[in-house]
């Protein structure tokens, strides 16, 4: 029996998304020395394959001039992990860190989400999951901003 491609992809990406966030639960784990570890790891590679990785992607869109896209992907590893290489990742990033950051990480262990987006500059963040889980994790971030730090609390509604 052949299965339909469309409910096979829909099928991959669900499994693809469960190991995802196991790999995501593990990954908050670590160590600033494993990250950086992985990020030059990361890195390394992405440099050692600069010209097949931008022929592929042209070969694949057929955009460009793959010359070119040997210099973005330089860019974007090399010139990218020399600027970021010794920033903190891991923990307590800034001691003035904003809501959103630490809503984020209130949000996480409160119930079981997602955090898709965090913008610490706009105070943004962006929570995904079911409404159950989603709704106590928000509760648990209002409870933390408003008890803890004095922030000012907003109504969690339904729509």
């Amino acid at each position: 029996m052949t299965l339909d491609k469309d409910l096979q992809s829909i099928q991959e990406v669900r499994d693809m998304m469960k190991k995802a966030v196991a790999a995501q639960r593990e990954f908050q784990c670590w160590d600033q020395a494993r990250v950086d570890a992985l990020v030059k790891i990361i890195a390394d590679a992405c440099v050692a394959n600069v010209e097949p990785l931008a022929k592929m992607a042209h070969e694949e869109t057929g955009f460009g001039i793959w010359q070119d896209k040997v210099i973005k992907n330089l860019l974007g590893s090399k010139l990218t992990y020399e600027y970021i290489k010794d920033m903190k990742t891991v923990g307590v990033i800034r001691e003035d860190s904003e809501g959103a950051i630490i809503a984020g990480d209130v949000a996480s262990k409160a119930a079981n989400v997602n955090l898709a987006f965090i913008d610490r500059f706009s105070g943004s963040a962006v929570i995904s999951g079911d409404v159950e889980s989603v709704e106590a994790s928000l509760t648990a971030v209002m409870d933390a901003l408003h008890g803890t730090l004095g922030f000012a609390p907003a109504p969690i509604t339904r729509t």
